[in-house]
Parts: C-alpha cells; sequence; structure tokens
C-alpha cells in the first residue's frame, strides 16, 4: 500500500533518488541536498560509479546503498549524465533487483 505523507524529504528515514553515472558534487536537486546533508552518501555513490569507470553506462540500472547515521539513501542510478535524462529501463531493472 503507498500512503501519501506530506513533509521535507530529507527527514525521511529512508531516501531512493535518481543519480547518474558520473557522481560529483551537485549543486542542484535532491541529490544535492541529500549529499549535502550526508557527504558519506555522494563517497557511496562516487565509489560505486568507480566500478563502471571503463564502461559508465552498464552503471544504469544498478544502485548503492549507504546507511547513514539519520538517514539512508538509495543512489540509484538512473541517470547517464546531469540534467533531465532519465532511463526507465534503468528504474525498471534496479527495481527487479530490490
Amino acid at each position: 500500500m503507498i500512503t501519501l505523507r506530506i513533509g521535507n524529504l530529507l527527514h525521511a528515514p529512508l531516501v531512493m533518488h535518481g543519480v547518474n553515472c558520473f557522481p560529483s558534487t551537485s549543486d542542484s536537486g535532491v541529490a544535492a541536498q541529500l549529499w549535502r546533508k550526508d557527504p558519506d552518501a555522494l563517497k557511496n555513490a562516487q565509489e560505486h560509479a568507480e566500478m563502471y569507470k571503463d564502461l559508465p553506462m552498464k552503471a544504469l540500472g544498478s544502485y548503492s546503498v549507504h546507511k547513514g547515521e539519520n538517514i539512508h539513501v538509495i543512489n540509484a542510478f538512473t541517470q547517464y549524465h546531469g540534467g533531465a535524462n532519465f532511463y526507465l529501463f534503468a528504474l525498471k531493472n534496479l527495481l527487479k533487483k530490490l
């Protein structure tokens, strides 16, 4: 069952958000807010992306999990590069793995 809650996403105990195959310090969007709150979540995404450095496109549909002190973050690799490019097949593959 899905329950709609209104509030600040950064106060949730678990957040899954889309990231691109080249995560770096982001200055916009949900990723920027999450990574400012918990920089180790960014480090987690970068380490995961590093595994695909020879063929970054292969990271699409994968994910990494960061278990922080106040928030758990699922970095869902659903974009190839930053900006408005979302790959539905990546989300579908990722959800099958979860």
